[in-house]
């Protein structure tokens, strides 16, 4: 079909580009034409090339074809035209770079390299970069130059590939390298990775794709019989993992180099390096592997499992039976509760039967069938295993305290009391609170100072009830009990349209405290000027809010609400008036160490780290009466629900985390659970599990 198209050196041109250097293309066609073809084909247009010449070529024709086009070692005919004229042509793309680089496909791509200094392994890729458009960056450049370069490789090249090799430059354990030394290199590394994807996003352009990210590393993922692993840059390597599924048109690649790179400095072995990468791209079974020189000298590539982790028979004990269940129907009989997977992938989340307690309830506790659950920021975090942010290296999860542990997400329930070993809870009581231990479990067991029984001329709905606990006494830990906020008072909370910038405007406009917001879209800033009547909305996403603020409030502001990070925390410190108080909830450059200048507090200003985990530990009394707070401010009509209120069934888990680690909605997420009419699929494991007697946590034994 190749000869009947209009532009046969257009076709062959285009084919060429899809082959890798050596590529075979082998081309059957009809070179030997016999006169009785014009009586079958000769009234078809495309058998006729120029009127009076057939369309088919002959060998020699095709020869000088493939020498037109360019780009192709000499052509080979297999054997003669057959008897219908046919004949077997194969022609191999050249692999000779003084011959490829003259080719369309190489001059539309480019190569950006973040090249390491310890082994210059990225120099020495150069020569077998299928392009010649290649620039190099040093660990030293700016973000800056990253971002100005990227713009500029994707307004030039149709097709940019990058290989970020910063990671090789990194200290070993034991290599006169300290703790800080360690965190630094490695915090550098993230944050940089980050903002290469960033600026890739920023100035993609619509027509191209996305380019392919490599990230190389030496000795980062362990195999078996081989000891030397090392974990420090496991970091980046579970971020890398993390964005390559939540993001993934990113193409992003990851190439553990084992022994060491120098191995791969060598000229042979840096043609395989390219080669993988190069037919990797299309691959997706090779997003990340190991590349490891054997002792016969040759590279062998290992596709990463993480079954590797896990011995025979851990793996024949973790068998798993599956059965579907309808939760409203069948939980009292069949438990269930949300599996968080040893990979850490949101993706990978499961639902499990959980075993039946057999203890008996100690004085003041309760068990509660969970009718629903809400999602906050905290339980993303610890799913992927990114909670708490002061772990110790290498410690396991089951060695956690249980707040803190990655397995228990889920700290705002509502529910009814089925068994009560308590004077003030009975059971078939509607209850609602907040229990660190986990909630994604279809019954619990809990002591009742964290709890509140709902009163019957409660007229919320369950899922709206489940919204309430974390956000609201998150409001009210910080305004009422820890700065007492005072009519006419002005605050400014940042972030406004989650669940707990809702609930602090709403205790505002309750005290009548004044209220100035900021928000990340046009979208969110109108849905705080229409449903909270919000006079001043500013844009949360630059520092454009800190000129508009100090121009309308040049005395400052008394309480600062804040969720923000990096400069804009620090702008915003600075718009404090007098005696003001600024309300740190987000806290990630609390746990980056970031630094505050404590000049800023000269005027008798206040620096709050609100932590409302830590306090429901540290004073678990105090939560009771916080929620029979919040109820009664429903009950006077002082509060509402929040809006909007998304609701997923439970089968529905993943795409629930996943958008709330989009951090992109308003308002909050809500699980069903034993509310839930549609069918779940349950893993059932075959290990021996039990909870532990007299336990007032209701977990699983490590």
């Amino acid at each position: 079909v190749l000869q009947t198209t209009s532009d046969i050196n257009h076709s062959l041109d285009s084919l060429r580009r899809l082959l890798v250097p050596g590529g075979l293309l082998l081309v059957v066609e009809l070179t030997l034409a016999h006169s009785y073809f014009d009586l079958i084909f000769g009234l078809f247009p495309y058998w006729w090339r120029d009127g009076h010449s057939r369309a088919p070529l002959t060998i020699d024709q095709w020869r000088q074809a493939f020498e037109s086009v360019g780009g192709f070692e000499p052509m080979v005919v297999s054997a003669k035209a057959n008897a219908f004229g046919d004949s077997l042509m194969i022609v191999r793309k050249s692999t000779a770079r003084s011959v490829l680089i003259h080719l369309s496909e190489w001059q539309d791509q480019a190569w950006l390299l973040f090249a390491d200094r310890g082994h210059n392994l990225s120099h020495a890729l150069v020569p077998y970069l299928p392009s010649s458009n290649i620039e190099i960056l040093p660990d030293t450049v700016t973000i800056d130059h990253i971002s100005s370069t990227i713009d500029v490789m994707l307004k030039q090249y149709k097709h940019l590939h990058i290989i970020f090799a910063w990671p090789l430059d990194i200290l070993q354990l034991g290599q006169n390298n300290n703790e800080t030394t360690f965190e630094s290199h490695v915090e550098h590394l993230c944050y940089k990775f980050v903002y290469i994807l960033q600026s890739i996003q920023k100035y993609h352009r619509q027509n191209n794709s996305f380019p392919y990210v490599f990230i190389l590393t030496q000795n980062s993922q362990p195999m078996h019989e081989k000891s030397e692993f090392n974990p420090t840059i496991a970091p980046l390597i579970g971020l890398a993992r993390s964005l390559s599924v939540e993001c993934p048109r990113h193409h992003i690649k990851l190439i553990d180099l084992q022994p060491t790179a120098d191995v791969f400095v060598e000229s042979s072995y840096s043609d395989i390096l390219i080669e993988h990468m190069i037919n990797s791209r299309e691959a997706d079974n090779l997003n990340e592997v190991i590349l490891s020189l054997e002792t016969n000298n040759r590279i062998q590539c290992f596709q990463w499992h993480y079954d590797w982790l896990q011995s025979k028979e851990l793996q024949e004990l973790s068998s798993k039976l599956e059965r579907t269940i309808v939760p409203k129907n069948d939980a009292d009989k069949i438990p269930f509760r949300l599996q968080v997977a040893p990979s850490r992938f949101v993706a990978d989340l499961a639902w499990m039967r959980d075993p039946i307690p057999i203890n008996n309830l100690l004085p003041g506790q309760i068990q509660v069938r969970i009718h629903c659950t809400s999602l906050n920021f905290r339980d993303v975090l610890k799913i992927r295993g990114l909670y708490p942010h002061t772990r110790v290296f290498g410690q396991r999860d089951c060695d956690q305290p249980l707040v803190d542990r990655d397995t228990t997400p889920g700290t705002d329930f509502m529910g009814t009391v089925i068994l009560s070993h308590s004077k003030d809870l009975k059971i078939g009581d509607r209850v609602i609170g907040l229990w660190s231990s986990g909630t994604f479990h279809s019954h619990i067991i809990l002591d009742t100072s964290v709890v509140s029984r709902v009163p019957d001329e409660c007229l919320l709905s369950d899922e709206q009830l489940a919204a309430l606990p974390t956000a609201f006494l998150t409001a009210l830990l910080s305004l009422k009990h820890r700065i007492k906020l005072k009519h006419g008072q002005t605050v400014l909370i940042h972030a406004a349209t989650g669940a707990t910038g809702q609930a602090c405007i709403q205790y505002c406009q309750a005290v009548g405290a004044r209220v100035i917001a900021t928000a990340g879209s046009d979208a969110k800033r109108f849905f705080l000027r229409k449903h909270y009547g919000i006079e001043h909305v500013f844009n949360s996403r630059d520092l454009s809010f800190v000129t508009e603020i100090r121009s309308r409030f040049p005395n400052g502001v008394n309480v600062i609400v804040n969720s923000l990070s990096g400069p804009l925390l620090q702008e915003s410190f600075k718009l404090l008036a007098p005696h003001g108080h600024f309300i740190e909830l987000g806290k990630r450059d609390v746990y980056a160490r970031t630094s505050l200048p404590i000049f800023n507090l000269r005027q008798d200003c206040n620096f709050h780290v609100i932590d409302l985990a830590l306090h429901a530990i540290d004073e678990p009394d105090t939560i009771h009466e916080m929620i029979d707070d919040v109820l009664d401010h429903f009950q006077r009509g002082l509060f509402k629900p929040f809006e909007p209120l998304t609701i997923f069934e439970p089968s529905e888990v993943i795409d629930a985390f996943t958008q709330c680690s989009l951090g992109l909605s308003m308002g909050k997420m809500v699980v069903r659970m034993t509310n839930s009419e549609q069918p779940i699929l349950l893993k059932e494991s075959d290990m021996n599990t039990k909870i532990s007697e007299n336990s007032s946590e209701g977990i699983l034994n490590c």
